[in-house]
């Protein structure tokens, strides 16, 4: 059953049974598409605000041991340091940049986050360590 209720939309038959027509295609394409979105705005892990950028890059993806980090050449000169998220946002581990890579061996295979500090600038890139 769908079930139509428009708080900002004037009281009438003609309305409601427009606004219930438009809501029941609405759920048939989501039926069809398998694709049902939430009626919630939630938000798990960290923001998804991710700028087009070349300051950093992660290799390999997928990790085993080590995941190296390449930094651009104006983000060396700052200090770096790193945080790594898991898919809700919590920290599990943090770091200081002091090589190129980091230590992945007591990770358990997962998706994670490597959220780059430099200065004032939060960069992100998504891992997987297997």
């Amino acid at each position: 059953y769908v079930f139509t209720w428009d708080s900002l939309a004037p009281n009438g038959l003609t309305t409601s049974i427009a606004r219930n027509s438009a809501d029941l295609q609405r759920v048939k394409h989501w039926f069809d598409t398998d694709s049902f979105p939430s009626c919630l705005l939630l938000n798990v892990g960290t923001n998804q605000i991710e700028k087009e950028n070349n300051f950093f890059n992660v290799y390999p993806n997928p990790a085993h041991d080590k995941l190296y980090v390449q930094l651009a050449a104006t983000s060396k000169q700052l200090e770096s340091y790193y945080e790594v998220l898991d898919l809700f946002g919590r920290i599990v581990f943090t770091g200081k940049l002091n090589s190129d890579f980091i230590d992945l061996k007591n990770f358990p295979g997962g998706i994670y986050i490597l959220q780059m500090h430099e200065g004032e600038t939060v960069l992100r890139k998504k891992f997987v360590k297997q």
